[in-house]
């Protein structure tokens, strides 16, 4: 088995996941999206195009359905990285520094 040459910088495990996700920006509508490789501290968030730059600051809602009862989960992301694929987020319980003013909590 070859040794890997690259530190994980990840605090908590990744699930694989598909979960649905809104991503709420200053000043725009909600964008749809699916969520994957989901852990307490990040998120990859499947979209059509990199509509979100390094760094930016969203607002996110997260919604799981078992069998009749849906709940939602929201938390505060700041953009880790984006690629055609999607954006890679790192989450907040709190909003972090930097995140505008007209996004809801």
């Amino acid at each position: 088995m070859k040794k890997r040459n690259w530190t994980e910088r990840r605090n908590t495990i990744r699930r694989g996941a598909h979960v649905k996700a809104y991503l709420y920006r200053e000043g725009g509508s909600p964008l749809r999206c699916h969520a994957s490789n989901l852990s307490a501290d990040g998120v990859f968030l499947h979209t059509r195009a990199p509509v979100l730059r390094p760094g930016e600051v969203v607002s996110l809602v997260f919604t799981l359905e078992y069998e009749r009862i849906v709940r939602t989960y929201r938390r505060w992301a700041r953009v880790a990285h984006a690629s055609d694929e999607g954006v890679g987020m790192q989450l907040f319980r709190e909003r972090p520094a930097g995140a505008g003013a007209g996004l809801s909590s």
